[in-house]
């Protein structure tokens, strides 16, 4: 009778034994559990972050086209009529040609008709203009962007035609050679000032000439190109 109740409680501690080896398990389980459960949420939250942030960034590049879409960095003025002192401030501007095929044209006038004109530009490349309070400018096909904001992020080329250069920053004050455009008339003209008034020399050339500048001066080039 003793042994068989020394069996049987032998029996019983071993199943106790397995259950609280079992029950021991179930933690890690669940554990393991809980671990690739977080590893998935923060996956899918990492990825969420990386969509957000590349959706951000899109958006950010879409807002500076629609802001800048000539990526120029700075103001300007679009194609169109202005009035002076109204639409647009007085001042000197730089029109930058905005189409290669036909070339920008500016145009300021005392009247709205253009009954008046005052002085007006036809450019491959670039002009630069003064206006003032009460006058109306045109631009078409190109842009007019505020002097002083123009120079302080680029100055124009010295090597290629259609411009007109401002002495002291596009170039320096000296003498020039200038070519002429294979089958082309060239053409210079020197000004004192923006408004076209103060003619200090100008010619339709063959070949090549030479051309002399000072400091606050302004350039144009025709179908030509300093070569030296």
């Amino acid at each position: 009778m003793k042994r068989r109740i020394v069996v049987f409680l032998g029996a019983i501690w071993m199943l106790t034994m397995v259950l609280a080896g079992c029950a021991m398990q179930i933690p890690d389980n669940q554990e393991t559990a809980n671990t690739q459960e977080e590893v998935v949420i923060s996956s899918e939250a990492e990825e969420s972050s990386s969509e957000i942030e590349a959706e951000s960034s899109e958006i950010v590049e879409q807002e500076t086209e629609k802001t800048d879409p000539y990526g120029l960095g700075v103001s300007y003025y679009e194609e169109g009529q202005y009035k002076v002192g109204m639409d647009i401030p007085a001042g000197k501007y730089v029109a930058w040609c905005i189409d290669n095929r036909y070339g920008g044209y500016f145009c300021v006038s005392s009247d709205a008709n253009q009954d008046d004109i005052l002085f007006n530009e036809i450019f491959d490349v670039n002009s630069l203009l003064e206006i003032r309070e009460g006058e109306y400018v045109e631009a078409n096909r190109c842009l007019l962007i505020p002097m002083d904001e123009f120079y302080a992020e680029y100055t124009i080329k010295t090597d290629i035609t259609g411009t007109m250069l401002r002495v002291g920053y596009d170039i320096q004050a000296g003498e020039y050679k200038l070519q002429a455009e294979e089958g082309e008339s060239g053409y210079y003209c020197i000004y004192g000032e923006l408004r076209q008034e103060d003619i200090l020399a100008n010619d339709i050339f063959e070949k090549t000439t030479y051309v002399t500048i000072k400091e606050g001066q302004y350039l144009i080039l025709h179908d030509c190109t300093i070569v030296q």
